[in-house]
Parts: C-alpha cells; sequence; structure tokens
C-alpha cells in the first residue's frame, strides 16, 4: 500500500514502512514533551517524633508501609492548694479550663515597742522593721569604785567590790556581807509591831504589860500581886532569849520573873515592900535571840 495524500496536503506514509515508524516515533516523542517528559520520579517521605526518625515512605514505593508513632498517655495529677493546712482550691493537670485560686492574705500590723528605763524612753523597735535593732540600756556598775553622792538605798546585791559613800567606804564580799566604814552592816530580814528581825538571825521583841492588882501574902519582908502576868512574843524564837523586865507606871514596884519560854515571856508578878490594893502598874521587857 502507497503512501496517502489528504487534502490538506499530508500524507500519511504505507503502514508499516520505515516512514510509518520513525512518524510514529516523531508523534510518540511530541506526546512525551507534552506531558512533561522524562522518567517517574521516586521522593521519599520521612517521618519523624521528635526529630528522630521514625520512618521512610517512598512516592513510587511498591508495597505498604506502617509507621507505628507510640503516643505517652496523658497524666491528669491534681494540684491541691492550701493555705495553713486548709485546702483554698485544686488544678488538675489536664484541665481544659483556667483556675483562679485567692489565697487572702491579713494586713501586716506594725506596732511598736518602746523601752524604758526608769519611764524614760531609751528607744523604739517596730513589729515589721526591716532591720535587727540592740537597744542598751545603762546600769550602774558595781563590780569596780564608784563615788555616789547624797542618800542611796542598796538591797539584795551581793556584789564583790567598794563604794566611797560621801567619804565613808561600803564594802561587799562574795556572801553578800557588807561593811560601812569598817563597821558591820546587817540587813533587816522581817520587822512589825514588836519585833525586828536581822538576815544573821538575830531577833529582838519588846513590849508592855498594864495591870491593876492588890497585895496577896507577905513574901518575907515583900508583898507580891496577887495575880501573875505574862505575854506572847510577837515572834517565836528558836531558843530561850535573855529577857530584861522592869516597872514602868507611877507606882513604884520590884518585878519578879520566871519560867519563859521561846514563845512567852517569863511569868511576872509586881512586888512591893508593903501591902497594897488597886495597884496600877505597867512592866516593860525586851527579850534578844535568835530566831534561826
Amino acid at each position: 500500500m502507497a503512501s496517502t495524500v489528504l487534502p490538506n496536503g499530508i500524507i500519511i506514509p504505507e503502514k508499516f514502512s520505515r516512514d510509518w515508524y520513525a512518524d510514529l516515533y516523531h508523534n510518540w516523542q511530541e506526546l512525551d514533551n507534552l506531558l512533561g517528559g522524562g522518567g517517574a520520579n521516586d521522593g521519599t517521605l520521612t517521618i519523624q517524633k521528635n526529630g528522630d526518625t521514625v520512618g521512610t515512605f517512598s512516592a513510587n514505593q511498591a508495597t505498604d508501609e506502617t509507621i507505628n508513632i507510640t503516643v505517652p498517655d496523658v497524666n491528669n495529677g491534681t494540684l491541691t492548694i492550701q493555705k495553713n493546712g486548709d485546702t483554698v482550691g485544686t488544678f488538675s493537670a489536664n484541665q481544659a479550663t483556667d483556675e483562679t485560686i485567692n489565697i487572702e492574705v491579713p494586713d501586716v500590723n506594725n506596732g511598736t515597742l518602746t523601752i524604758q528605763q526608769n519611764g524614760t524612753t531609751v528607744d523604739t523597735f517596730t513589729a515589721n522593721s526591716s532591720s535587727d535593732k540592740t537597744v542598751n540600756i545603762q546600769c550602774v556598775d558595781l563590780t569596780s569604785n564608784q563615788t555616789v553622792g547624797g542618800i542611796k538605798t542598796f538591797s539584795n546585791a551581793p556584789v564583790v567590790g567598794s563604794i566611797d559613800l560621801d567619804g565613808k567606804t561600803i564594802d561587799t564580799d562574795a556572801n553578800g556581807n557588807m561593811t560601812f566604814d569598817s563597821h558591820i552592816i546587817d540587813t533587816i530580814e522581817e520587822q512589825g509591831d514588836g519585833y525586828i528581825r536581822y538576815s544573821n538571825g538575830l531577833q529582838i521583841c519588846w513590849g508592855k504589860i498594864s495591870r491593876t492588882t492588890s497585895s496577896s501574902a507577905p513574901w518575907n519582908n515583900f508583898y507580891e500581886s496577887s495575880e501573875n502576868f505574862s505575854e506572847n512574843y510577837p515572834k517565836s524564837f528558836i531558843s530561850l532569849p535573855a529577857v530584861t523586865a522592869g516597872s514602868n507606871g507611877d507606882e513604884y514596884c520590884f518585878i519578879e520573873a520566871a519560867k519563859g519560854t521561846t514563845t512567852q515571856t517569863p511569868i511576872m508578878l509586881a512586888t512591893r515592900p508593903s501591902e497594897f490594893t488597886n495597884l496600877k502598874f505597867t512592866i516593860s521587857y525586851i527579850a534578844i535571840g535568835r530566831w534561826k
């Protein structure tokens, strides 16, 4: 079969002829160029987790590929907010909404501590002070020699040392014993109506007994009162004290005394050289001994 000429002048070569194959190859190239030309591409998809490659998959791969990315379990711990041990509110780790928990804080007060010495303000310190403060209260140092003018009272101060008091020296030893101008000073432990007690154990009691009495029977050349008299000491002694007694009234008489105790004066009688009736007399006594 010969080549065919179309009306438009296009020549169609004889089928299976050399020209026919050449024309077919030419048309194939034209179609390949029209479709983009070149062979099939084979890009690779790389799948990563946190920057580390988990697996790959090529675009022209002939088989299926399964790539497993392990996702950890999502925990849901609870944050509990407390104030002084009491729960104010909670917030979960996987909570979907925001949470506002308000802890009320009380106002901070700021009181002032005022430090005084003998009623005079030395310094102050506030409760909300941002820095430390040292307040020094000056006291008299009795451990060294001091000069003190005027009248001073010292008590309960067993301080070793000496003080110059208006030209006289007061010395104190470690036991609290004091001397003034070389004379021993003792402190009064207790005193009251009709008695005084010193810290060294000495006690003095005194009193008056007033009576009206008459003579009884003659005693040799004297006459005794018809009754005897005694009185309790304001404070007792620990042993028999030394007692002296005498008449202290308008009537002259002698005083007999005997059988005293640690708590009571001796038994006393009024004695005169002549009989007497309704004799008013007063006996004064002093007892000296130890109370401890």
